[in-house]
């Protein structure tokens, strides 16, 4: 690696790691775009199909809304059928997007089939048209049309009402009666969805062939009078019209949309249009991607598999990539619609092309059809592939750029080189060289050659200069050497006298300071007795005044024993009272008694009172003798308190005296600390004084003699110094002595 030219390592440490880093980034950027874009353009074509089938939704609700509020009409006018035929032929003019719209009533539901019967055939026979017979009930006078009465007639059941406005490819209006009522979902689907108590209260009806003429889808509903089905009201929308919707909703040229009923029957289909009605069961294709549609027949308006032997064959010759395709989309629209998830996109690979197709769904409200989109992947991956193509385009100008750089670079490189040598060279001491020139270059390389000749010429003019220096300088060094060597003794006779001075200023100092610290102390000490001499004095006059306070309140108490005592005498002068009434009426009793007897089985009850007057009056002097010992024991209990609180009252007293004596000792202790704290403060002051200018003294003293140290130490530097420029200079002699001056030394 040491002896790698600089060509290889521009190589190997520039262009390779930056075009390595190039490609690593162009590989990360088609990485990250492809990812970003395969996203963008997955959920782009997930929206666009929704989008799509929002339009197609759009139509649905018209249609269902139409529906619902014509037979809403429908149900006011109920029995008029020349305003409800007025009115759907109103609509389909107001609306030209629907193909038709019928209104068709249950066997006489409005009690007028016999009546209109009867005014179609005078109408038919120019009869006189009479308020009681002939009755115009579908309006064709006032709504002229080109079916003629005869035909008319002709196609009616019975005076049933069945009328059905047709849209001609000239946008031409005609009635006739509707067709197979009683099987077809427009007309039975609906009747037995109401019957059956559903609430959405209409249908859209699979799409199917009417007549034989068109094929379109229906929405129907119903009419309602007095709570039952009694009609209905549909308008059509012609396949046709559905399919060229669709077609202007595809998101790219190449993609492909097919329109899916409820039932899985295809509506509409971009990719051929000759499969609207069949079943996405019956779809199989040839070895050309083809559909075979020898497979399929109409069979009541819809296409189905046909049975017959011409065509039954055996099936697993056919491809069946559309038909798991249509129907796992449909699947999963189903399971989306009842979890309620996002939808996502799905591949596919088409078996016969090897072609890889992206696959969107989405629901269509109301009617529950299923719209698939299906689109090439190139076509989907477009924006990816062109962010790819132009990462690939930039690296490959990055490296034609990186080329043309190395090419050019070739002969820099070789003036480099030439310059390196010459560098060698002088390196080695060869200062009589001559430098070649570039004079065919007008780059930084003649520069450098330049310089290096200018550098030869300066370098011989400075070692011849440095040659002369040194001998100069070492003649200089030998007279410092006996200059410093006198100089250094004299310090050292300086050093050993500064430093018993300063020995001795440390002594003073320290002496100092112990003595003005112990002064310090005595004044803290001092001042501390006397602070707490003045707590203790506060705290003892505190005392005598709780005392004071504690003799006074024995006082009060004796007094109040003293009134205690008192009315407990009070209380033995009523006790005796109600002693003595208690034996009176102890002597009533027994006088009631004797009385009692005397008056024999009148007396009785008196008797039984006398009793009890007695009984009360033992137990009154019971009470009365209770209520004597308890006030005896609380006067004894009384005297006792008196006499223990004359003592108690006797010791405070005494209290309160000496606390007095020693708050006057107290305050004599006092009055001589206050006066020695003075005292104190000033030699404490004094000392202080003292110590700051024995620390002065041995502060310079200290300087002083570091600063001789630091000449020593700057002396012994110098020596230090003078020995080492000796040695350099034997040394640059030396290496003076390896350069060639040549004839212009």
């Amino acid at each position: 690696m040491a002896n790698m030219k600089i060509r290889t390592k521009i190589l190997v440490f520039v262009v390779l790691p930056i075009f390595l880093a190039d490609l690593a980034m162009t590989a990360f950027n088609c990485i990250d775009n492809y990812s970003a874009f395969k996203s963008l353009s997955e959920a782009k074509f997930i929206a666009d199909t929704r989008l799509a089938a929002e339009q197609v939704s759009k139509e649905n609700v018209q249609g269902v809304s139409i529906a619902r509020a014509a037979a809403a009409a429908g149900e006011v006018w109920f029995g008029s059928r020349s305003e409800n035929v007025s009115y759907i032929r109103d609509l389909l003019e107001i609306f030209p997007s629907f193909a038709g719209a019928s209104v068709g009533y249950e066997p006489n539901a409005d009690f007028n089939d016999a009546k209109t019967e009867r005014g179609l055939k005078n109408m038919r026979d120019a009869a006189e048209i009479s308020e009681g017979g002939g009755i115009d009930a579908y309006g064709l006078r006032v709504n002229p049309t080109k079916v003629t009465v005869d035909e008319w007639l002709g196609r009616t059941e019975g005076g049933r009402f069945l009328a059905y406005w047709n849209r001609s490819e000239a946008s031409d209006l005609s009635i006739e009666p509707l067709r197979d009522m009683e099987t077809s979902m427009y007309y039975a689907g609906l009747k037995k969805k109401i019957e059956s108590g559903d609430k959405e209260g209409y249908v859209i009806t699979e799409p199917y062939l009417y007549n034989n003429r068109t094929l379109m889808v229906e929405y129907s509903a119903p009419i309602m009078f007095e709570g039952n089905f009694s009609g209905q009201m549909a308008f059509d929308r012609d396949l046709a019209r559905i399919s060229d919707l669709v077609s202007s909703l595809k998101t790219f040229p190449g993609s492909e949309i097919f329109l899916i009923s409820s039932q899985s029957r295809i509506i509409a289909a971009t990719k051929n249009s000759a499969l609207r009605t069949a079943h996405i069961d019956d779809l199989y294709t040839d070895e050309n991607g083809a559909f075979v549609m020898g497979l399929l027949r109409s069979r009541d308006g819809q296409f189905a598999r046909d049975p017959s032997g011409a065509a039954r064959g055996d099936l697993s010759k056919y491809g069946t990539v559309y038909r798991d395709l249509l129907r796992s989309a449909v699947e999963m629209s189903k399971s989306s619609m009842e979890a309620g998830g996002d939808r996502q996109a799905a591949y596919f690979t088409d078996p016969q092309s090897g072609k890889v197709y992206c696959v969107a769904h989405a629901v269509i409200r109301p009617g529950n059809w299923v719209m698939v989109q299906i689109a090439p992947r190139s076509e989907l991956m477009a924006p990816a592939y062109s962010a790819i193509a132009g990462e690939m385009a930039g690296l490959g100008v990055f490296t034609l750029a990186m080329i043309a750089a190395l090419a050019l670079s070739g002969r820099t490189l070789s003036r480099v080189t030439k310059a390196g040598k010459v560098a060698e060279e002088i390196a080695a001491g060869r200062l009589d060289l001559e430098i070649p020139s570039s004079e065919n270059s007008s780059d930084e390389t003649r520069r450098l050659m330049t310089s290096m000749s200018h550098m030869v010429s300066n370098l011989r003019s400075l070692v011849s200069g440095v040659s002369h220096s040194a001998r100069r300088l070492s003649a200089y060094s030998s007279s410092v050497d006996k200059a410093s060597a006198e100089y250094e003794e004299s310090i050292q006779n300086f050093c050993s006298s500064t430093g018993e001075i300063s020995a001795a200023v440390k002594q003073i100092t320290s002496t100092s300071a112990e003595l003005a610290k112990t002064v310090e102390t005595l004044y803290d000490g001092a001042s501390k007795s006397s602070e707490t001499a003045e707590d203790g004095r506060a705290q003892l006059s505190a005392v005598e005044k709780t005392m004071q306070t504690l003799s006074a309140s024995t006082s009060s108490i004796a007094k109040r024993l003293a009134i205690i005592n008192e009315r407990a005498n009070n209380i033995n002068a009523v006790v005796v009272a109600i002693s003595k009434v208690a034996d009176e009426t102890n002597m009533l009793s027994l006088n009631a008694s004797i009385e009692a007897e005397k008056a024999g089985a009148y007396g009785l009850g008196f008797s039984v009172v006398a009793r009890e007057i007695g009984r009360l009056a033992d137990q009154t002097a019971l009470a009365t003798s209770d209520i004597e010992t308890i006030v005896r024991d609380m006067q004894n209990a009384v005297a006792a308190g008196v006499s223990e609180m004359d003592k108690f009252a006797e010791d405070v007293r005494m209290g309160v005296s000496d606390v007095e004596r020693i708050i006057g000792g107290m305050d004599t202790i006092i009055t001589k600390m206050q006066s020695i704290a003075p005292q104190l403060e000033s030699l404490t002051e004094g000392m202080n004084s003292q110590t700051a200018g024995v620390s002065q003294i041995s502060e310079a003293m200290s300087s002083l003699n570091d600063g001789v140290r630091q000449a020593g130490a700057l002396l012994r530097q110098v020596s230090d110094s003078r020995s080492q420029m000796r040695e350099a200079m034997a040394s640059l002699e030396a290496e003076i002595s390896k350069f060639k001056l040549g004839e212009r030394r």
